[in-house]
Protein backbone atom coordinates (compact mmCIF):
# COMPACT_ATOMS: atom_id res chain seq x y z
CA UNK A 1 0.00 0.00 0.00
CA UNK A 2 0.88 3.49 -1.15
CA UNK A 3 -0.18 6.66 -0.71
CA UNK A 4 0.81 10.51 -1.08
CA UNK A 5 -1.46 13.36 0.67
CA UNK A 6 -0.29 16.87 2.35
CA UNK A 7 0.46 17.42 5.27
CA UNK A 8 -1.65 20.28 6.08
CA UNK A 9 -4.35 17.77 4.84
CA UNK A 10 -3.35 14.72 7.29
CA UNK A 11 -2.51 17.45 9.89
CA UNK A 12 -6.05 18.86 9.72
CA UNK A 13 -7.74 15.17 10.00
CA UNK A 14 -5.67 14.11 12.71
CA UNK A 15 -6.16 17.04 15.17
CA UNK A 16 -9.95 16.36 14.73
CA UNK A 17 -9.85 12.82 15.29
CA UNK A 18 -7.39 11.88 17.81
CA UNK A 19 -9.92 13.49 20.43
CA UNK A 20 -12.05 10.19 20.32
CA UNK A 21 -8.88 8.18 19.89
CA UNK A 22 -8.22 7.16 23.85
CA UNK A 23 -5.07 7.56 25.21
CA UNK A 24 -4.82 4.06 27.31
CA UNK A 25 -6.93 1.39 25.85
CA UNK A 26 -7.40 -2.63 27.63
CA UNK A 27 -7.98 -2.70 23.63
CA UNK A 28 -4.28 -0.93 21.81
CA UNK A 29 -5.32 -0.83 18.60
CA UNK A 30 -8.11 1.77 19.67
CA UNK A 31 -4.68 3.94 19.98
CA UNK A 32 -4.28 3.99 16.33
CA UNK A 33 -5.87 5.49 13.68
CA UNK A 34 -7.03 3.18 10.79
CA UNK A 35 -6.39 4.70 7.58
CA UNK A 36 -8.21 3.11 4.44
CA UNK A 37 -8.26 3.87 0.90
CA UNK A 38 -11.23 2.94 -1.35
CA UNK A 39 -11.73 4.10 -4.70
CA UNK A 40 -8.97 6.81 -4.97
CA UNK A 41 -10.27 8.19 -1.50
CA UNK A 42 -9.04 8.00 2.15
CA UNK A 43 -10.89 7.65 4.98
CA UNK A 44 -9.58 8.17 8.83
CA UNK A 45 -11.28 6.22 10.98
CA UNK A 46 -10.66 6.06 15.32
CA UNK A 47 -13.09 4.79 18.24
CA UNK A 48 -13.59 3.97 21.99
CA UNK A 49 -15.96 1.64 21.37
CA UNK A 50 -18.76 4.09 22.55
CA UNK A 51 -17.52 7.21 19.97
CA UNK A 52 -16.65 5.97 16.20
CA UNK A 53 -15.43 9.25 14.09
CA UNK A 54 -14.67 8.87 10.36
CA UNK A 55 -13.29 11.81 8.25
CA UNK A 56 -12.36 12.00 4.40
CA UNK A 57 -8.74 13.50 4.05
CA UNK A 58 -7.93 15.10 0.33
CA UNK A 59 -4.81 12.13 -1.11
CA UNK A 60 -3.03 13.27 -3.97
CA UNK A 61 -2.60 9.44 -4.91
CA UNK A 62 -2.75 5.89 -3.35
CA UNK A 63 -3.90 2.55 -3.97
CA UNK A 64 -6.70 0.61 -2.38
CA UNK A 65 -5.35 -1.22 1.66
CA UNK A 66 -5.69 -0.18 5.37
CA UNK A 67 -3.23 -0.12 8.04
CA UNK A 68 -3.67 1.38 11.41
CA UNK A 69 -1.23 3.28 12.38
CA UNK A 70 -0.39 4.77 16.02
CA UNK A 71 -2.90 8.14 16.46
CA UNK A 72 -0.57 9.99 19.34
CA UNK A 73 2.92 9.22 17.31
CA UNK A 74 1.40 10.60 13.81
CA UNK A 75 0.27 13.88 15.57
CA UNK A 76 3.77 14.31 16.71
CA UNK A 77 5.19 13.86 13.72
CA UNK A 78 2.97 15.79 11.78
CA UNK A 79 3.25 18.89 14.14
CA UNK A 80 6.83 18.91 13.90
CA UNK A 81 6.69 18.75 9.64
CA UNK A 82 6.63 22.02 7.51
CA UNK A 83 4.30 22.09 4.68
CA UNK A 84 5.16 19.44 2.61
CA UNK A 85 4.14 16.19 0.62
CA UNK A 86 4.04 13.43 2.65
CA UNK A 87 4.20 9.87 0.96
CA UNK A 88 3.16 6.77 2.78
CA UNK A 89 5.01 3.21 1.94
CA UNK A 90 3.45 0.30 3.96
CA UNK A 91 5.02 -3.40 3.79
CA UNK A 92 3.43 -6.91 4.13
CA UNK A 93 4.24 -6.46 8.04
CA UNK A 94 3.08 -2.93 8.20
CA UNK A 95 5.93 -1.31 8.58
CA UNK A 96 5.19 1.94 7.56
CA UNK A 97 7.83 4.17 5.79
CA UNK A 98 6.88 7.94 5.75
CA UNK A 99 9.01 10.29 3.86
CA UNK A 100 8.68 13.60 3.93
CA UNK A 101 11.62 16.65 2.71
CA UNK A 102 13.20 16.77 5.82
CA UNK A 103 13.65 13.11 6.15
CA UNK A 104 12.53 9.52 6.57
CA UNK A 105 10.43 8.12 10.06
CA UNK A 106 9.53 4.05 10.22
CA UNK A 107 6.91 3.35 12.46
CA UNK A 108 5.14 0.06 13.01
CA UNK A 109 1.43 -0.07 12.21
CA UNK A 110 -0.82 -2.58 12.58
CA UNK A 111 -3.36 -4.35 10.11
CA UNK A 112 -6.20 -2.51 9.46
CA UNK A 113 -8.49 -5.59 9.66
CA UNK A 114 -7.39 -5.68 13.45
CA UNK A 115 -10.27 -2.46 13.96
CA UNK A 116 -13.45 -2.90 15.29
CA UNK A 117 -15.87 -2.61 12.91
CA UNK A 118 -18.48 1.07 12.84
CA UNK A 119 -21.27 0.33 14.11
CA UNK A 120 -24.02 0.29 11.34
CA UNK A 121 -26.96 2.44 12.04
CA UNK A 122 -30.49 2.20 11.39
CA UNK A 123 -32.39 4.52 8.91
CA UNK A 124 -32.42 8.07 11.03
CA UNK A 125 -35.70 10.20 10.63
CA UNK A 126 -34.29 13.91 9.71
CA UNK A 127 -35.69 16.95 10.57
CA UNK A 128 -35.09 20.69 10.51
CA UNK A 129 -34.97 22.79 13.79
CA UNK A 130 -34.73 26.83 13.36
CA UNK A 131 -31.57 27.85 15.40
CA UNK A 132 -33.65 31.04 17.22
CA UNK A 133 -36.08 28.19 18.82
CA UNK A 134 -32.96 25.50 19.18
CA UNK A 135 -31.45 28.60 21.00
CA UNK A 136 -34.65 29.07 23.22
CA UNK A 137 -34.31 25.35 24.08
CA UNK A 138 -31.15 25.08 25.28
CA UNK A 139 -31.18 28.29 27.75
CA UNK A 140 -34.51 27.26 29.18
CA UNK A 141 -32.73 23.76 29.99
CA UNK A 142 -29.07 25.05 30.84
CA UNK A 143 -29.71 25.08 34.58
CA UNK A 144 -30.06 21.64 34.56
CA UNK A 145 -26.33 21.37 33.46
CA UNK A 146 -23.72 20.53 36.41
Amino acid sequence: MQFVLEKSALQSGVQKIIKVSPTRSTMPILNHILFTIENGRLFLRTSDIEITYVLEVDLLNGEDGSVAIPARLLQEITNELPETELKFSVDDDNRINLETTVGTYKIQGRPGDEFPDAPHLAEVTKFTLPADLLGRMIDKTLFAVG
